[in-house]
């Protein structure tokens, strides 16, 4: 509980709060005070606590709770979390429990011992208590190579979620970063105090930041000198992304340069800079081609 205090006031002093943004609004407990067996094995089989459901039924009833996050999802049960019926019946049991409190659960839960990027197939365990879940989020630290990219020294500070299973809400269109920041608590003497981690919002620079608009403008001229361009990639010599390489000396046969390539013509096309049309090729069939669109402008120092 201690620590759970010290978290709690860490993101109390970044987000300046008062005592009456929290005082009931926020229930905390540890699980060693008040332990949570929502169900166990009765011989083979598992079997809710019908009692310790009710209670927290109560629990959430009582304080008017809309949101309850059960960190980690393994200590609230003991059934073996492999197996899938008895995995499906605690999973079952918290929805139940969320539909006649109409509030809002959230379990947390481990992804199996793994290298690289996680999804949700990577839960540990059974894979009904994904099947049963609405969403499922997926944390994960920052790559080198996203580092690289982003031009950050410590990767650790940073981690993304991303949706990985949606069943009614929108997927996202890109992932969501956060960055976690150190929080002096001011409790003790000078270097003595607890410096405790809060979770912060954190947005990538654009793709196209380290890219001034001297540098742009010579990617709108060699377009517009050397077309026609194609949108599709697949065209290689002609693809636009040839005029944008030469213009930025980047190489295309570097597989971040390319991607990075890519990245700025989308970008570029989503801003207007560059611009999409319909025209024949040399066979007279229809495609997709790219050329400038709103010129940079001498002396121009801000996007339009």
């Amino acid at each position: 509980m201690d620590e759970l205090q010290r978290r709690i006031m860490a993101a109390v002093k970044y987000h300046n709060l008062q005592r009456e943004d929290i005082e009931g609004y926020l229930f905390v407990n540890s699980g060693r005070s008040s332990p949570i067996t929502l169900a166990a094995m009765d011989g083979r089989a598992a079997k809710v606590d019908v009692q310790s459901k009710n209670e927290i039924i109560a629990n959430i009833l009582d304080n008017r709770i809309d949101l309850v996050v059960i960190d980690p999802l393994i200590a609230s049960h003991m059934v073996n979390e492999n197996e899938n019926g008895p995995i499906a019946l605690v999973a079952e049991t918290w929805a139940d429990i969320a539909e006649q409190t109409n509030c809002a659960i959230e379990l947390v839960h481990h992804t199996r011992k793994m290298i690289g990027e996680a999804t949700h197939d990577d839960a540990r365990g059974a894979s009904a208590l994904v099947n049963a879940s609405r969403s499922a989020r997926v944390l994960n630290r920052m790559t080198e190579h996203e580092a690289t990219s982003f031009k950050v020294e410590n990767r650790r500070l940073y981690f993304r979620v991303d949706n990985g299973k949606s069943n009614m809400a929108k997927p996202a269109d890109a992932a969501n970063w956060f960055r976690m920041a150190s929080i002096d608590l001011c409790n003790g003497e000078k270097g003595l105090s607890d410096n405790v981690g809060v979770v912060t919002n954190w947005k990538p620079p654009a793709v196209d930041a380290d890219v001034d608009f001297t540098a742009l403008r010579r990617v709108q001229e060699a377009v517009d000198n050397d077309g026609p361009w194609r949108a599709d990639i697949r065209v290689k010599d002609k693809w636009v992304g040839v005029a944008v390489a030469s213009a930025l000396g980047l190489d295309l046969t570097n597989t971040q340069h390319k991607k990075k390539i890519r990245e700025l013509v989308k970008k570029w096309i989503e801003d207007g800079r560059l611009r999409n049309y319909e025209d024949t090729d040399e066979h007279r069939e229809t495609k997709t081609f790219v050329k400038v669109g709103k010129w940079i402008e001498k002396g121009e120092q801000e996007p339009f």
